[in-house]
C-alpha cells in the first residue's frame, strides 16, 4: 500500500514540499552554477597569467642569452610588478639580481634577492636566494652576517651548498674547528655518486693551515 492514498495526495505532498524547500533548491542551484562558472573564469585568469608571464619571462631569457642587460630588467620589473604569485617572478628576480651584481651595484642586487626570500611560493626558490644573498654579503665582508642569514634558514636540499660556504666564511675567519665540521657536514649532504673531492681539498688545505 502506498504511502499516499491517490495521485491528488502525492501532488499536493510534493506542493507541500516545494513550497517548504524548493527556493533553497533553486538558491543552491543557482550558487553551484555561479560556482562552477566562477571557478572556470578563475581557472582561465589564471591560464592568461601564467601565459603572460610565461611570455614575459622568456624575454627575460633572451636577454640573459644575450647579454641585453636592460632587457633582463625591464621584463623582470614587468613580472615582479605584474605576476608576483607566478613561479617566473621570482626566477626574474633572480635574473635581475645577477644582471645588478655584473654591474657592480651590490645593493640593488641584495634587494632582488631578498624579494625571492620574502615573496616566492616555492621553498627551493627561497633557499636559492638566501644562498645568493649570503655569497654576497660574505664577498663584501659581511661573514657573520652571512652565517645568520644560514643558520636561520632551512637548507633542504640544499645543505651541502649551504655548509660549505659556511665553511668557507669560516675559514677566512679563521675558526678552522667550525670549518672542518662545516665541511664534514657538507661532505656527508652530498649525495650518492657526486665528485666530493674539491671539498676534501678544501679540508686538506684547512688540516695544513692548523699544522702551520
Amino acid at each position: 500500500m502506498s504511502v499516499y492514498q491517490t495521485e491528488e495526495e502525492q501532488v499536493e505532498a510534493i506542493k507541500t514540499w516545494w513550497k517548504q524547500y524548493g527556493k533553497s533548491i533553486i538558491v543552491g542551484l543557482l550558487l553551484g552554477g555561479s560556482i562552477l562558472a566562477g571557478t572556470k573564469l578563475w581557472v582561465g585568469h589564471q591560464q592568461q597569467q601564467e601565459a603572460a608571464a610565461s611570455t614575459e619571462y622568456q624575454a627575460v631569457v633572451d636577454g640573459l642569452d644575450n647579454d641585453k642587460p636592460d632587457q633582463v630588467l625591464e621584463h623582470g620589473a614587468v613580472l615582479v610588478d605584474q605576476y608576483p604569485g607566478t613561479p617566473y617572478a621570482a626566477l626574474a628576480a633572480l635574473a635581475m639580481a645577477k644582471v645588478k651584481v655584473e654591474q657592480g651595484k651590490m645593493d640593488a642586487a641584495l634587494t632582488h634577492l631578498q624579494w625571492v626570500i620574502d615573496h616566492a611560493k616555492q621553498a627551493d626558490m627561497k633557499r636559492i636566494a638566501t644562498l645568493r644573498l649570503a655569497k654576497l654579503q660574505f664577498a663584501e665582508g659581511k661573514g657573520n652576517a652571512a652565517l645568520t642569514l644560514l643558520g636561520g634558514s632551512d637548507p633542504g636540499s640544499f645543505k651541502a651548498a649551504y655548509e660549505e660556504l659556511k665553511g668557507d666564511i669560516y675559514t677566512q675567519q679563521g675558526k678552522s674547528v667550525s670549518a672542518r665540521s662545516a665541511y664534514e657536514a657538507a661532505i656527508a649532504a652530498m649525495p650518492e655518486g657526486v665528485d666530493r673531492q674539491y671539498l676534501k681539498m678544501k679540508l686538506e688545505n684547512l688540516g695544513a693551515k692548523d699544522a702551520s
